[in-house]
């Protein structure tokens, strides 16, 4: 049972690894949309329900230790920012899934060698 449980788990580490994303086309962080009013005081932006200027998009990348940045995505980017955002958390996800099953193939070969 062991043996084909190991190569089971093999089988859909390989499947898994297929479906990465390019590498090359990830980034982490989160994209936001913003709408800012700005400091004119007759301005739209502050009428009543009015939401400001934008939108505006805004890559926020925490670095740890309470350093968050923040850096203004060009508008011309943000499908393409938005894509490398989705494809950063699909690997992350999907390198879970194969530390997991990594983990189970330690010891499906720890039970085989107490059999042995």
């Amino acid at each position: 049972m062991t043996r084909s449980r190991m190569s089971t788990l093999r089988q859909k580490r390989s499947r898994i690894v297929k479906s990465l994303p390019p590498i090359e086309m990830t980034l982490r962080g989160s994209l936001y949309e913003r709408f800012i009013p700005c400091g004119k005081l007759l301005c739209r932006c502050k009428l009543p329900g009015a939401r400001g200027h934008g939108p505006y998009y805004y890559l926020t990348i925490n670095r740890g230790a309470g350093n968050t940045i923040s850096i203004k995505v060009p508008s011309q980017m943000v499908d393409e920012v938005s894509k490398w955002v989705r494809n950063y958390k699909k690997l992350h996800r999907k390198l879970e899934e194969i530390s997991r099953i990594n983990l189970e193939l330690i010891a499906e070969n720890k039970k085989k060698i107490r059999k042995e």
